[in-house]
């Protein structure tokens, strides 16, 4: 009788689990807009550019999430005109780690290709980036995503050999 206990304790227990990483990873879906303000640090200066983003969470697969950005920035803080798209899409399946997700394809940093996975902590979606460059030298981005009444509020930074190069803040409204 108790060889026959254990084991479906554990299944409960890998259940509850799962169902919980689900609920956490839930409360992110769907579609958002929203604006936010770059600040980069170059050697000779600091500059202030304007963001517009969009961004898409949605199921993938069945213990996973494809995150689907658009990036519209202008050139100057205060230049409504022109501006630059740049579109990211990646897909995440749950790994054997409650509320981390790995990316589907992600693999050696070294070979040029991003390494790159997430977690959810509390009411944030944190994704990680790793790229190294053909120097040896590696780009560190964290897209930290916390819930708020109205969508999300985002918050980035990007460490160039251990130096911030470039920080955003913004929020986005759910649509």
């Amino acid at each position: 009788m108790r060889i026959l206990i254990i084991p479906l304790i554990v299944a409960a227990l890998g259940v509850s689990g799962t169902a919980r990483a689900d609920a956490m990873l839930d409360q992110f879906f769907g579609t958002y807009r929203g604006a936010g303000f770059t600040e980069e640090s170059a050697a000779s200066e600091k500059r202030n550019t304007k963001r517009e983003f969009e961004m898409r969470i949605s199921p993938y697969k069945e213990e996973g999430f494809t995150l689907v950005t658009w990036t519209m920035g202008n050139k100057e803080a205060d230049d409504s005109n022109g501006g630059k798209l740049w579109t990211s899409k990646a897909s995440f399946q749950l790994s054997q780690h409650e509320g981390v997700y790995h990316a589907m394809g992600s693999t050696d940093p070294l070979s040029g290709r991003l390494l790159s996975w997430v977690r959810i902590a509390d009411d944030s979606l944190i994704v990680y980036r790793v790229a190294i460059d053909n120097a040896g030298v590696p780009e560190f981005q964290i897209f930290r995503r916390s819930l708020t009444t109205e969508g999300l509020e985002l918050s980035f930074t990007a460490q160039r050999d251990g130096k911030r190069v470039r920080r955003v803040h913004g929020r986005y409204v759910r649509q």
